[in-house]
């Protein structure tokens, strides 16, 4: 039985969770016919869960698919070793797939390289007299040919034909394929004023063809997000069209730094403290941040400490002094001295401040070395395509839009199996509507109101006085 075909595969690893290592991959193109990507990882023994994600369309929005799982496996004993680190898939769509690693309490696994294996490929018989003949290929509305040399199959013996090989490919210039070319994708849709969105940002002009725009922490706490499908969020070119768009749902999540510092006089909003604890502020880019999850990690070895995260509030109507209110409690507990401990992962519902309170119940124990800090969030990308030096705005920031509906959903076919160029916005920039809505602030307004109450009262008891005499 013949080998199948291989072909390494371009692969970097990517942001993750405690206990799982990301590995995004590029393969040569789209729809290609793999069946198995097949590991070099370093190290010794391996017993190692994986998954292979790809992009694939739901509704209107691009979401991680299962397209392969299986157990890496290595043991090895002395100069003999057994070894299946082999992963089955279905055959990718998408040039760009994701293999995430469950690494349990081990080390994240240390990849080397990844290759593609191909299914079974098959032959093309065909006569022709002596001298170079052309193939062409890569046009996906035509149909499986049918020839009437079908009929010398069963006479037919592959062994005795002799091979022929591929020339150097060529792709057709754009008169050749002006003859027959498809109708042109939807780039633009109804008109919108982007003077009416709160924040406005670039997005670099460059190439022609599919690109990709990463929604960054900006935009995921100033949009709507995606519980209204990222409804106020509009692409919009030099004229005031919109581009249309698709939202993808990256199955990696998005990483941001979180500032610690050790607070040396306790909150008054804590009141008096119940024990031995350490305090710290954390504190992040922007309020609410959608499904945050804090990651804390430590180089102690072996510790039991109750972590408390709360926000803290001002007085209201239930509450005469400043309060706090508990967002997220967690016990990290590690208890081997020989290995790391592993990082604390705390889901947090979404708060409108940018600063919170850590708390380490340390006990009758020495502080709690906290190393480092980071929020991981939902992260999401538009896929959308862009003429040749055209410049391009995106916006959000308004409550009375709803959900796009664009024609290039319908268009799946075209958008997904082709590489999108990452293209990261420009900095965040307030728009008109923003600019508008700051002239006048909330306590301003209050102020304005209750002054304007005042004098109406006046006014109205100096007309209901009765006069004296």
């Amino acid at each position: 039985m013949r080998a199948p075909l291989t072909t390494p595969v371009a692969f970097e690893r990517r942001p993750s969770e405690p206990g799982r290592s990301r590995f995004h991959m590029r393969l040569p193109g789209g729809r290609l016919p793999v069946a198995a990507l097949a590991l070099d990882v370093a190290g010794g023994h391996v017993l190692r869960e994986v998954e292979v994600y790809e992009a694939r369309l739901a509704g209107a929005e691009a979401v991680p698919a299962l397209i392969g799982r299986g157990t890496l496996k290595r043991v090895e004993q002395g100069s003999l070793a057994a070894v299946a680190l082999r992963v089955p898939i279905e055959a990718p769509i998408e040039p760009e797939i994701d293999l995430v690693v469950d690494d349990g309490d081990n080390p994240p696994l240390d990849v080397r390289a990844i290759t593609a294996e191909f299914a079974e490929l098959p032959s093309i018989y065909f006569e022709a007299s002596e001298g170079s003949l052309a193939a062409r290929y890569g046009n996906p509305s035509l149909r499986a040919p049918n020839y009437d040399l079908e009929a010398a199959r069963p006479a037919l013996r592959i062994e005795r034909v002799t091979d022929a090989t591929w020339g150097v490919p060529r792709t057709r210039t754009a008169d050749e394929n002006a003859v027959g070319a498809a109708p042109p994708l939807p780039i633009v849709g109804a008109p919108v004023d982007a003077s009416t969105f709160r924040f406005v940002r670039d997005i670099p002009a460059g190439a022609a063809g599919l690109i990709a725009v990463r929604l960054d922490e900006a935009a995921l706490a100033h949009s709507n997000g995606m519980p209204s499908r990222f409804g106020d969020v509009r692409v919009i070119d030099e004229d005031g069209r919109q581009i249309p768009y698709l939202v993808e749902r990256s199955s990696e999540p998005l990483s941001i730094d979180v500032s610690l510092a050790k607070l040396s006089t306790r909150p008054g909003a804590l009141g008096p403290s119940r024990g031995s604890e350490t305090v710290y502020r954390a504190s992040w880019p922007y309020a609410g941040l959608p499904s945050p999850r804090l990651v804390l990690s430590t180089s102690a070895r072996v510790f039991r400490r109750p972590i408390h995260v709360v926000s803290e509030r001002e007085p209201d109507r239930p509450h005469r002094d400043p309060w706090v209110e508990t967002l997220g409690t967690a016990m990290w507990v590690h208890a081997d001295q020989d290995t790391p401990a592993p990082a604390l992962v705390m889901p947090l519902p979404s708060v409108d401040a940018t600063q919170v309170l850590l708390i380490v119940e340390e006990g009758d124990n020495t502080p709690l070395p906290i190393g480092g800090a980071r929020l991981l969030l939902p992260a999401y990308r538009m896929r959308l395509f862009r003429e040749r030096g055209q410049s391009l705005r995106l916006a959000y920031g308004r409550t009375d839009l709803a959900p796009p509906s664009y024609d290039l959903a319908l268009l799946a076919p075209r958008v997904f199996g082709v590489s999108a160029v990452d293209v990261p916005p420009g900095p965040e920039r307030e728009g008109r509507a923003g600019g508008a809505a700051a002239i006048v602030s909330p306590r301003l307004f209050w102020g304005i109101l209750i002054g304007a109450v005042l004098v109406l009262i006046g006014l109205i008891a100096r007309l209901v006085r009765k006069p004296t005499g």
